[in-house]
């Protein structure tokens, strides 16, 4: 398939600072590493129960080209 490059989310000022924070840690911990890739999805902040941030990525447009898997795992009963 053709590259998929999402334009990416306008952020409130508010949840600027918890974005920005998360990347960080993610690239602190080696959870993350910065990419140049022609693909590209936007992240956004989604509010938990507790009032914290949860951040996401949003895979939608990436996943209706992606071809499903001929081979599935096997189930655990069998």
């Amino acid at each position: 398939a053709e590259p998929i490059r999402q334009r990416f989310y306008r952020v409130p000022i508010e949840k600027k600072e918890s974005q920005n924070e998360e990347v960080q840690y993610l690239l602190d911990n080696n959870l993350a590493e910065p990419s140049f890739s022609s693909w590209s999805s936007p992240c956004l902040l989604v509010k938990k129960s507790d009032g914290t941030f949860r951040f996401c990525t949003d895979y939608r447009k990436l996943n209706a080209v992606t071809k499903p898997d001929s081979f599935p795992l096997p189930r655990i009963d069998d």
